[in-house]
């Protein structure tokens, strides 16, 4: 009852803190006892329960207020099942390399014991990161579920601007592209709802008989979804990083370079990049960057296609993003398909649920380390080649990052691309 006030006043969401309970790095007093519906219980019976009901009190009493939507909610604390009512960060870490390694794998297991919508404190909480560090957990953090900077009080300020220029720039290109990716990230979400799958997965999730996945030297490496995989720098001056491919073909996103995979490979990372490979086969989903979610409506869906297989798959799902109209099945998911045949390519959407409309957008197709086209087609209409951005349904092709761009209007529940080659 008491958050009426504060979503009266137009409070957004609320962050549970010291809620395991903690009481200032002291011993918790065993003579304070706990209500136990009805019973009476003491600290080490309740403690674990103790932030799991605060969430779950705060989740409720922010849907008793405003009920027609979802709230936020963020705790520190918790038990087993809180998932269903708050998001998780992992508590007050430190500014140094170890604790951006140990985060990275704290997360992964925090997914696998069933919280999907968790993260640190970027930056490190107690302490101050070199301007190297905070790019680099940055970097680190740009697929996590949840992602903020957060420093304790009286440290020095961790908002992007504060470590200079070139940091800054750094740091404003990785939340830029977490920006981009966010319809990938919430598809993601939507499929954790249905099936517990993490969001942020370590490689043995799919690759268990894999023995090189299990090494300390690549702990810090994982998956977000089935075919992204992510291998941050974690120290201060590397500028090189040995990196395990599992199986399948992959390929770097920031250069479209393709590699075999069970292989290690070696790669330069220059401080203004992250590695982040795609296994083939992969569609991830993304649109145009902006400062805020729902700043503006999104006019384009990109595609970003890595078609190293013989055919792919990918269901991309859709709703309000604020409401539980969803639970009334008033979403939209649309397969994205394709089958390589011997000298074309053959792309398929389909909408498999079309209960939440868009509105008008466009689609735009970049198809990763193809050849040129001889012709492209969509429903049986055939494009012209035009410079990409144009604004008009056409194609363009990259001779030198072999990256084909094809755009056209989302206007039907099933529509045929077609790429001749």
């Amino acid at each position: 009852d008491k958050y009426s006030e504060l979503l009266d006043l137009g409070v957004d969401g609320f962050w549970n803190d010291m809620n395991e309970p903690a009481v200032w790095g002291s011993a918790f007093p065993e003579e304070v006892l706990f209500h136990d519906e009805g019973r009476i219980a003491s600290q080490k019976k309740m403690h674990n329960l103790y932030g799991f009901l605060m969430a779950k009190a705060s989740y409720e009493g922010a849907i008793k207020h405003r009920p027609a939507q979802r709230p936020f909610v963020v705790t520190r604390a918790g038990f087993a099942g809180e998932q269903r009512f708050t998001a998780v960060w992992t508590g007050d870490n430190q500014a140094t390399e170890e604790h951006l390694e140990m985060g990275i794998r704290m997360l992964q297991g925090m997914g696998i014991s069933g919280l999907p919508f968790i993260g640190p404190d970027v930056g490190g909480f107690i302490g101050t990161p070199s301007p190297e560090l905070y790019a680099r957990w940055v970097q680190s953090s740009i697929f996590t579920p949840f992602f903020r900077t957060h420093s304790e009080v009286n440290s020095r300020a961790q908002e992007p601007w504060s470590f200079g220029e070139d940091v800054e720039e750094i740091v404003k290109n990785a939340i830029t592209r977490r920006y981009e990716v966010l319809p990938y990230l919430y598809s993601l979400f939507w499929e954790a709802h249905q099936t517990g799958a993490p969001i942020m997965r370590p490689m043995f999730w799919h690759h268990q008989d894999d023995e090189k996945v299990y090494e300390n030297a690549f702990q810090e490496q994982f998956y977000i979804g089935e075919k992204l995989l992510v291998a941050p720098v974690t120290r201060v001056g590397h500028r090189f990083k040995k990196i395990y491919l599992p199986k399948g073909d992959w390929y770097e996103m920031s250069t479209g370079k393709k590699y075999d995979g069970l292989q290690t490979v070696v790669v330069e990372v220059p401080l203004n990049e992250v590695p982040i490979f795609l296994r083939a086969g992969a569609i991830i989903p993304t649109t145009e960057a902006m400062q805020y979610v729902g700043e503006k409506k999104s006019e384009k869906l990109t595609l970003e296609i890595f078609p190293g297989e013989t055919s792919g798959q990918y269901d991309f799902y859709e709703d309000d993003g604020k409401s539980f109209k969803y639970e009334k099945n008033i979403y939209r998911i649309t397969r994205f398909s394709y089958v390589k045949q011997a000298d074309k390519i053959v792309f398929t959407k389909k909408r498999l649920r079309d209960k939440y409309s868009v509105g008008e957008r466009a689609l735009a197709f970049k198809y990763m380390g193809v050849a040129e086209p001889k012709m492209v087609s969509v429903d049986g209409t055939k494009l012209s080649k035009l410079p990409f951005g144009s604004g008009k349904a056409g194609y363009d092709y990259s001779t030198d990052s072999q990256i084909l761009s094809i755009f056209f209007q989302d206007r039907s529940k099933e529509q045929k691309l077609i790429i001749n080659f």
